[in-house]
């Protein structure tokens, strides 16, 4: 679960932000209209922020999921240099036009 400041929805559009200010947890919204269009929102949980514990398993979690995604986007850049580096360009345009010059 990803969790979003309340400053993110009222970027979006303030009448979020006030629908998700009220709300309590497991509470559902009725249909708010914004710039955007319509939306429900269900609040499914509220966290307080600050500094967690690292014994909590969430947090655990989210420690490898960023390590993962480090690792993943390390191996994807380091491919993507490989592949660059080996490439070969022909112009075979510029091959014909040279070609045919003469005729």
């Amino acid at each position: 679960m990803n969790f979003q400041p309340l400053e993110a929805f009222a970027n979006i559009d303030p009448r979020l932000g006030e629908v998700v200010k009220q709300l309590k947890p497991g509470e559902t919204s009725g249909v708010v209209q914004s710039r955007y269009g319509y939306h429900i929102v269900k609040l499914l949980e509220m966290d307080k922020g600050g500094q967690k514990e690292l014994s909590d398993t969430r947090v655990t979690a989210q420690i490898h999921q960023v390590i993962s995604n480090s690792k993943d986007q390390t191996l994807k850049n380091a491919f993507s240099e490989v592949a660059r580096d080996k490439a070969q360009v022909t112009n075979y345009l510029a091959q014909r036009v040279l070609e045919t010059a003469g005729k």
